[in-house]
């Protein structure tokens, strides 16, 4: 089986991007600019802004180490979160990965229809290192550029599927719980529409004369796969369940 090749493998850590993105950067002149213009960002500030990438992730949860990377005060760093320019260079830094970050995963959701288990590993190791590495920014703003990737109805059912997982590990850092029960219900659609399709497999096969077993093997998996993967979710996001419900 030929081993499925990622280009540009570390782009996707966002700690190399930020790494590469900062290094990239050249401050622009301040000569020659009228009062009351935008001066040019400074190096270092662009540098906290891009840093905003990883702030509230587990690596990087308090802006003392921001600060300390950047090389300036913590009371400045807070300052400049307050400013809406500072807040503009990060959404677009964020959006900038996210975009490169995406395209990848999608090449390799289409890869596991012909490589699934080696696929499957690198797409493990994916949603690993975004949990490791990804600050709140990110994950908030995954959130609509998700969306918009499964509202494509052509999109093949397991990579669709492999985006809802994508979906999961982002929704696991939401803040906002109506978003997390959200995707969970879109989750659980899926999971069911899944099952009627392998249920219907079966059919098909036992008219073809296939054994009578078959169906059965489906149908009891298919009420496994239900009702176990809607009550993981539940219990992973904290959503009542049908059964809390009185």
């Amino acid at each position: 089986m030929t081993p499925i090749k990622l280009e540009q493998a570390d782009q996707l850590d966002v700690r190399h991007w930020i790494a590469n993105k900062i290094k990239g950067y050249e401050e622009s002149p301040r000569a020659g600019i009228p009062r009351g213009d935008d001066l040019p960002i400074p190096k270092h500030k662009h540098s906290a802004a891009i840093l905003m990438l990883l702030y509230g992730g587990a690596i990087h949860d308090d802006l003392a180490q921001i600060a300390r990377i950047v090389g300036c005060t913590y009371s400045l760093i807070g300052k400049w979160r307050t400013e809406r320019r500072f807040w503009s260079m990060a959404e677009r830094a964020a959006d900038e990965y996210l975009d490169q970050f995406l395209k990848a995963y999608l090449w390799l959701a289409n890869e596991s229809l012909k490589n699934e288990e080696e696929a499957g590993r690198l797409i493990g190791d994916l949603l690993s290192l975004l949990e490791r590495t990804w600050g709140e920014i990110l994950f908030e703003r995954a959130y609509d550029k998700i969306n918009r990737v499964l509202r494509n109805e052509k999109l093949p059912i397991r990579v669709k599927h492999q985006v809802y997982y994508l979906a999961i590990s982002c929704a696991k850092h939401w803040k906002d719980e109506k978003l997390k029960a959200e995707i969970v219900e879109k989750c659980k659609d899926l999971h069911a529409s899944t099952v009627e399709t392998f249920k219907e497999l079966g059919r098909r096969s036992l008219e073809k004369g296939d054994k009578a077993g078959v169906v059965e093997i489906l149908e009891i998996l298919a009420g496994w796969a239900t009702e176990a993967n809607s009550d993981f979710l539940d219990v992973a996001f904290g959503v009542p369940g049908k059964k809390d419900e009185k």
